[in-house]
């Protein structure tokens, strides 16, 4: 038999969980939007998911952005809209390693460095970035990028990007 308590300690475990930051979402997406229960329900998830921790189960880490790249399971041909998206988290400053790298070999051996770990950030969690994209996040020019990229390679040192992954140039690939 439930006691009159157990009633009342059960209803106010209800009404605290109606005072929720998910359920205040639910209820105005319900009423704004026209959701359904079950939409709504769902939406406090895919909102967490995308603004908060994007996918990736770890803490951030100073120095780090959250970045979409495009899936490096994406093929060549498609258009952008079309490709799926990673969430990633890459580092753009690593304040002691790239100290250390400046003071020691320069400017351009430090945007080397950070343009080497940044794609294989990327590419350790299954996406890839381009050229124009790699200029955006180390704030120089699409050109220098592609002049350091080759200079790598000379070097022996493999950069991976989205054309060069995907073998798609500035324009519809051959096999495209």
């Amino acid at each position: 038999m439930i006691t009159l308590s157990e009633a009342r300690a059960g209803q106010r475990d209800l009404r605290l969980t109606l005072k929720t930051q998910d359920q205040t979402l639910m209820r105005q997406a319900m009423e704004g939007a026209g959701l359904t229960r079950w939409e709504a329900a769902v939406l406090p998830r895919v909102v967490e998911d995308i603004y908060f921790q994007g996918g990736l189960n770890r803490p951030w880490k100073d120095g780090q952005v959250r970045y979409q790249c495009v899936a490096i399971t994406a093929g060549a041909g498609r258009k952008l809209s079309e490709c799926p998206l990673v969430p990633t988290a890459l580092t753009v400053i690593d304040v002691e390693k790239d100290r250390e790298v400046l003071r020691e070999q320069g400017a351009v051996a430090l945007r080397q460095s950070k343009l080497m770990r940044i794609s294989e950030e990327a590419r350790e969690q299954g996406g890839v970035l381009t050229q124009r994209i790699f200029g955006v996040l180390l704030t120089c020019d699409e050109r220098t990028i592609r002049r350091d990229i080759k200079l790598l390679r000379g070097q022996g040192i493999h950069v991976p990007t989205r054309g060069f992954v995907q073998d798609i140039g500035p324009t519809l690939s051959h096999k495209g």
